[in-house]
Parts: C-alpha cells; sequence; structure tokens
C-alpha cells in the first residue's frame, strides 16, 4: 500500500511531488474562477461590514449564510477535481449524495466548534469561562483531526459513517498536515487585509471596512486548494483506485507540481508562508502606529471638568455626520500634559449617563443617534489629590497618542475647547 509522505522535511526526491506545488498548479488550472469564486466569498462579509450596528439576530443569520457559501464554493471545487481526475468512462460519485453529506458534515464541524463561543455569549456565570475554553481547545485539536473531510466525502465518495472513520485515519497518518495546509492562507489574507486597511488603519471607513471584508475570503479559497494539494497525495493508493481515479496517478500529480511550479502563485509552502506572514506583522505594525497617531473623526467638546476624591470626572459632547462613531473608541481617551506626562493612572468609567456604574465602560450608540451629538461621561483615576488637579494649568485630554483639547477646572467646568 503506497502513500506519499507529506510530512517529510524539505527538500524532497523527485519521486515525491510536491503538495503545495500541486496546489499551486490546481489553482492556476482555476484561475479563470477565482474572480467569480472570491465575489461569491466575500457577499457575507461585506454585507457585515456594511451594517454598521446588526443585530444578533441578523448577525448570526449572516454568520450561518456566510458558512453556506464557503461550503457551497468547497463543494464546488472538490467536485471539479473529482471529475478531472476521475477515470474517463468510469461512473463517477453523485454529486447530489457529494453535496449533502459535505454540508451536513460542514455544518457539523462548525456547529460544534462554533458552540463555545456562543456558550460565553450568552453566559453570564465567570466559572464556567474556564470550562468553556478547555471545551474550545479540545474542539480545536479533533477540529484539525476531523480537516479533511471534504476529501474523504467529496474525492472518494464515502458514506457517513465509514467517512468519519476515514478521516480520523487521514488525520492520524500526517497529524500536522491540516496545520501546514494553512500557514500560506492565513499569512496572505492577513497581508492583504492590513494593507487594505492602510488608507483607514481606524477602520472608520465604511468603503475601506468593506474591502478587507471582502479580501477576507483569499483565506478560504487559498486553504481549500492546499488542502486538495495535500490530500491528494495524502490518499493510499488504494483508496485512490477504490475511488475510480486517474489511474495515472504519479504522472497527473507531476503534471499539476510542474504547472504550479511555473506559476506566480507557487507562495502556498508554509517556508513561503511564514516569510509572507513576518510581512504581514511589519505591515500590522505600521498601521496599529498610524491609528495610534491618527486623531479621532468625531469633534469632541468638553463640556465640563470636576475633581473629587482622586478623580477626575469629565463630559464630552461628541458629533461625527462623516464616520458616525466608526473606528472610535473611548478607552483611547487619558489625561496627560501636553508633552505626554501621564496624570491620569487609569480609565474606570465610560459611560453615555452621568449617573453611570463604577467601572463601567459602555458606548453604544442607536442608530437615530450616529450623526451626533451624543454625551459621554469618563472618570479618570490619578494619584494627585483634588487640589493639585484643580491648580495644574498643563492637563489635556489625550485620544491614543493626539492631545485633543486642554483641560482646565474653573468652577466645576471644563474649557468648552472642541477638538
Amino acid at each position: 500500500m503506497h502513500m506519499y509522505n507529506v510530512d517529510e522535511p524539505t527538500p524532497r526526491t523527485k519521486k515525491t511531488p510536491d503538495p503545495f506545488a500541486v496546489a499551486a498548479g490546481l489553482l492556476k488550472n482555476d484561475s479563470h474562477l477565482i474572480v467569480p469564486l472570491l465575489l461569491l466569498l466575500s457577499l457575507s462579509g461585506v454585507a457585515q461590514a456594511l451594517d454598521v450596528s446588526p443585530k444578533f439576530r441578523e448577525a448570526i443569520g449572516l454568520q450561518l449564510i456566510e458558512r453556506f457559501i464557503q461550503l457551497a464554493v468547497l463543494v464546488f471545487v472538490v467536485l471539479r477535481w473529482r471529475t478531472k481526475l476521475g477515470r474517463e468512462g468510469q461512473a463517477s460519485v453523485s454529486a447530489f449524495a457529494v453535496t449533502s453529506r459535505m454540508m451536513l458534515v460542514g455544518f457539523l464541524v462548525w456547529g460544534a466548534l462554533m458552540s463555545p463561543t456562543f456558550l460565553l455569549l450568552f453566559s453570564t456565570n465567570p466559572a464556567i469561562t474556564l470550562p468553556i475554553c478547555i471545551l474550545f481547545t479540545v474542539g480545536i485539536f479533533w477540529w484539525f483531526r476531523f480537516y479533511f473531510y471534504f476529501l474523504v466525502y467529496g474525492i472518494l465518495g464515502s458514506s457517513l459513517l465509514t467517512g468519519v472513520s476515514q478521516t480520523l485515519a487521514i488525520g492520524r497518518r500526517a497529524p500536522t498536515a491540516a496545520v501546514r495546509s494553512l500557514v500560506a492562507p492565513v499569512a496572505l489574507t492577513s497581508l492583504l487585509v492590513w494593507l487594505v486597511a492602510l488608507p483607514s488603519p481606524d477602520g472608520r471607513s465604511v468603503g475601506w471596512a468593506a474591502a478587507g471584508a471582502a479580501v477576507q475570503g483569499v483565506f478560504w479559497l487559498l486553504s481549500i486548494y492546499t488542502g486538495l494539494g495535500l490530500g491528494l497525495l495524502l490518499l493510499d493508493e488504494q483508496e485512490w483506485r477504490g475511488a475510480k481515479l486517474d489511474a495515472y496517478r504519479k504522472e497527473r500529480l507531476e503534471t499539476l507540481e510542474a504547472q504550479g511550479r511555473a506559476s506566480f502563485v507557487n507562495i502556498l509552502s508554509p517556508a513561503s508562508g511564514v516569510k509572507i506572514f513576518v510581512l504581514a506583522v511589519c505591515v500590522m505594525a505600521f498601521n496599529l502606529v498610524q491609528a495610534l497617531h491618527t486623531p479621532p473623526a468625531a469633534s469632541i467638546k468638553v463640556v465640563s471638568l470636576q475633581a473629587e476624591d482622586q478623580i477626575l470626572r469629565v463630559a464630552l459632547e461628541l458629533k461625527d455626520t462623516d464616520y458616525h462613531f466608526r473606528g472610535f473608541n473611548p478607552l483611547g481617551f487619558s489625561v496627560a500634559s501636553q508633552t505626554g506626562y501621564s496624570i491620569s493612572t487609569e480609565l474606570v468609567r465610560i459611560s453615555r449617563t452621568p449617573n453611570g456604574k463604577k467601572g463601567e465602560r459602555e458606548f453604544e450608540v442607536s442608530e437615530d443617534e450616529q450623526k451626533g451629538p451624543v454625551m459621554l461621561y469618563l472618570e479618570f483615576a490619578t494619584n494627585k489629590t483634588d487640589d493639585v488637579l484643580r491648580s495644574l494649568d498643563n492637563m489635556w485630554l489625550w485620544y491614543n497618542q493626539v492631545s485633543i483639547a486642554p483641560l482646565r477646572i474653573e468652577d466645576g467646568r471644563g474649557t468648552g475647547r472642541i477638538a
């Protein structure tokens, strides 16, 4: 029984095709489908990005639609290559049966992986957070073990029960294969997302946010091809022939490998992925620095300022007619001198009401309030006495790394400056 060892270190012998070059060959042959498939995969992500205040039920609905589209693309690509690799004149697998099984298993795997997340969303008991995190970790482990289910149900055409044992067997053969297949897709997608974010690093622009959501479909599409390239080599000879695939397996894979090596998409290996990821991290760091030094889009007016029990209470009036507070994060506020010497030690309260609870950190703007003006109440802890705070004439409100407005306590009222 012959099976290619996809976990062996590079360089490879001439007898062992490079699975990532094979994946590049698969992708090159489907180059005319890349744009339509990416547009399809981007639909739900763009819809989520354009909806500035989605309701929970609508957000869940969009996630279900997104998963359906992802699985539909997976089924399409796998069935396409099942047909192309099948023996000429031999009966192929039932497209309806393959689609039904892959959809069912795909939703079950996704649901099992996401269930701990949903439990955390609805849970109000902090004691179950650790068990849920452990459950999520276990789920990740079994998700990697069950990663190649599409190969079993789509390429081999196995039944539901038989496919479970076959998928787990493939996971045991090459336990690192799933991780290795994801390195380049994660890296390339990260790089594209951060490049698209360069014009609007804080996420205030709807257009660039939608573009960033759209390019996230690259991950799913690339992971299909890297997974398929690895999977075709993971099948042993008995499974290959039992599925009535091309008798000239070695030659077909070598042809795909040669096509992939000559293609511009021959950057799907883990080694290439690591290099791309380093570049992505550099772009991400540049974006974060740029975001920290970008003034907020909202206009900010200091309405009142009070000092009591080493606490600074600041009332702000905010207005954002252009971006509707998209990308605005009140956690970025602090109090310091104009040169950046820290005066506040902690932002202890963020509230829309003047009598909010201590420790509250809520900033939600309804659809009717998106243009403003809206009120925001902040409380900053300091290590200075109230008399010292009242005497300071070099106290400024900062947003991230940008000084916004001078603060001066005058009979309990602020300076009234507008940033």
